[in-house]
């Protein structure tokens, strides 16, 4: 075993949840759970179809997509989105194909938010000129998973795992982890902190106190909150009323939450010592705050009245993130009972999402429907890591982004019927593709990345026009089939796999004046 030696350790959400197989391959599904958007968070008009809004403009939800359609706005605006989502987790055994899991979640949240300014309406070639400013939520972290089942590996052998392959002896634990060293294997540490690790000076082997064909049962929990929330500032210049164009600065507010907690009971452990493992509990608590920029450039081509052609591109975003994470163990031995206590450390790191390009064409049938196709190309080969230097890369993690992840291509569909001057009927459809180059080896990791996999939604609404007013309802249906994984990973000790599917109902009211 390698002497305690001065290394240097990515203190990231990355470091346990729940204990990946590689520190960079969690690395690499962290800057995804901040990439993966879904522009049915918007506006009510939009989510009901199916946010494919890259031609058609005029909505607080161009500026998030394309800004050129800030163009189309003829007058003034300030409006508000409120929605309310359900979300539903169904895990099952990928590999022993029982005990279903099932878990609900619901909760209000503010969608959106923003406001039109036309600063100038013309005749000459240049026929208007606005300003935006709107807030849009990009991605919904609030999720509750749960899995139980029973399994021949015991998440202590996962420790010893850890031990044997780290840096650390026993007396040194407690003083690396207070010095904010060892998070990468976190679990092994606490675990020898309470008695679950066991250390043989004359072998040099980490063991646990658990006797053959023990079976262990598990239960995890796994609760994460919080909002990856855009404020998107923009301008939108229309020539003519048949080239609009339009640029846009955003700024991300990051705010996740996750609280993990693993209940495990050694069943038929008949090993004969005080500190033969019957049951512990691992608990792991992860807080991250990020800010962040990216920038956008847009334009929409009209070259007949009721055909809109429109093209967006994305940079990347640059996120600056700040972490706090910790974790404690409870062991309930034979005889024994041990506590670990519970350890945090801090960090901050960068993160660099993919870019992306959008386009969409949208076309007008005899004044009174429009139908809406968008596509989109999202690089998510190319995220990236770094220290707390833009230039200080971390090219494991590089590494693994493209050995994991390839582009996915995203198509979006809209209609909208106009039923009376006053009413409209509108429904829509999304059809997110999986990012992973092959879902198979995914079976590997322990990944409870949400919304990770391929995503189909199906949406529908009514909008009612008076005055100056506009009130717009939508519903979107969500079904989300995940990647396989595993409730715990390490080396070449890891549990059954899993599957996830998740079911989300979010429905959303927007109010919008014109003035």
């Amino acid at each position: 075993m390698k002497k305690n030696k001065n290394i240097r350790i990515a203190i990231v959400a990355s470091a346990a949840l729940l204990l990946t197989g590689t520190l960079s391959a969690q690395q690499a599904g962290d800057i995804l759970k901040f990439s993966n958007y879904d522009w049915s968070s918007g506006t009510a008009r939009s989510a009901a179809m199916g946010g494919a809004f890259s031609s058609l403009g005029a909505d607080f939800s161009s500026l998030a997509i394309n800004p050129a359609g800030l163009g189309m706005y003829q007058a003034s605006e300030a409006g508000i989105t409120l929605g309310f989502n359900s979300l539903t987790s169904e895990t099952n055994h990928y590999e022993l194909g029982k005990s279903q899991t099932k878990s609900t979640k619901g909760h209000l949240g503010f969608n959106n938010a923003g406001m039109v300014l036309n600063l100038y309406n013309g005749s000459g070639v240049l026929t208007s000129a606005t300003i935006g400013f709107a807030y849009n939520q990009l991605i919904d972290h609030n999720v509750t998973t749960r899995v139980r089942g029973a399994s021949p590996v015991s998440i202590a052998d996962l420790f010893a795992e850890q031990l044997q392959t780290g840096t650390f002896y026993p007396d040194e634990i407690a003083g690396g982890l207070s010095n904010g060293n060892g998070f990468d294997r976190l679990g092994g540490m606490l675990a020898s902190l309470a008695g679950v690790v066991g250390y043989d000076e004359t072998s040099d082997q980490f063991y646990i106190d658990a006797s053959e064909g023990t079976t262990s049962r598990f239960d995890l929990e796994k609760k994460t909150e919080g909002s990856t929330g855009q404020y998107d500032f923009g301008l939108g210049l229309n020539f003519s009323n048949r080239l609009y164009l339009g640029m846009g600065f955003g700024f991300q507010d990051i705010y996740y939450r996750e609280r993990s907690a693993y209940d495990e009971n050694m069943e038929g452990n008949t090993y004969d010592s005080d500190w033969a493992v019957r049951h512990l509990d691992f608990i792991e608590n992860l807080d991250q705050t990020g800010s962040a920029w990216n920038f956008k450039i847009g334009a929409v081509i009209r070259p007949v009245s009721d055909l809109r052609i429109g093209l967006a591109l994305h940079t990347p975003t640059f996120i600056t993130m700040n972490e706090r994470y910790g974790g404690d163990v409870q062991n309930d031995a034979a005889k024994e009972t041990g506590y670990s206590g519970y350890y945090e450390a801090q960090s901050q790191y960068r993160m660099r999402t993919p870019m992306r390009f959008i386009g969409g064409i949208s076309y007008t049938l005899a004044g009174s429907m429009i139908l809406s196709v968008d596509y989109e190309r999202v690089w998510y080969n190319q995220m990236k890591m770094f220290w707390n230097d833009w230039n200080d890369e971390l090219y494991d993690v590089t590494d693994n982004v493209k050995a994991l992840y390839k582009p996915a291509n995203n198509l979006r569909f809209g209609l909208e019927y106009v039923v009376t001057p006053n009413w409209f009927a509108r429904m829509g459809f999304a059809s997110y593709s999986s990012m992973y180059q092959d879902v198979a080896l995914m079976k590997n990791e322990a990944n409870f990345s949400a919304f990770t996999g391929q995503r189909l939604n199906y949406s529908a609404g009514l909008g009612y026009r008076i005055g100056n007013a506009k009130v717009d309802l939508s519903y979107v249906y969500s079904d989300t089939k995940e990647a396989p994984a595993r409730v715990f990973a390490f080396g070449d000790v890891y549990s059954a796999a899993y599957s996830t599917q998740r079911m989300r109902h979010n429905v959303t009211a927007s109010l919008t004046l014109r003035f």
